[in-house]
């Protein structure tokens, strides 16, 4: 079912829900198949120890983990018109750890209309619950009018 947002204005922000990121959500996204006999795989998202070497004080979530809120949100603001041409540039500038709570936002930055299709475009981001932005980046749809 698809939930169009039809006519978005020029400063408008969209939040999806807020999300925990569990360490058992983090073992089964980064742990590999688990059906293996060593799993979970021992990386620096799933092994405290391999985090460690890596000079982290933790285990850290992968961030495709949590750019999976920001594009179910995107789905949920344009439908099928975003898998069929949306584009996004991101780049993730802190991590998330286990029991991190993050949510997906997203700001129309401007819309053009030109021959019955308007192109949004977007700032995008996700950011832990003290407001840190951990992904931050630009998107643009268009959709047929």
């Amino acid at each position: 079912m698809e939930h169009i947002q039809p006519d978005m204005d020029e400063g408008q922000e969209f939040e999806g829900p807020l999300q925990t990121l569990s360490m058992e959500r983090m073992l089964a996204f980064s742990g590999g198949p688990i059906a293996t006999p060593d799993w979970p795989a021992k990386n620096l998202h799933t092994n405290f120890e391999k985090a460690k070497d890596a000079g982290l004080s933790a285990p850290i979530a992968s961030g495709l983990q949590y750019e999976g809120h920001l594009l179910r949100l995107l789905q949920d603001l344009f439908g099928n018109a975003w898998p069929q041409g949306g584009k996004m540039r991101i780049k993730y500038p802190r991590p998330i750890m286990a029991g991190d709570v993050v949510q997906a936002k997203v700001r129309v930055k401007s819309k053009v209309l030109c021959d019955a299709v308007v192109t949004y475009e977007l700032d995008v981001w996700c950011e832990k619950q003290d407001k840190e932005k951990v992904l931050v980046g630009t998107a643009s749809c268009s959709l047929p009018l």
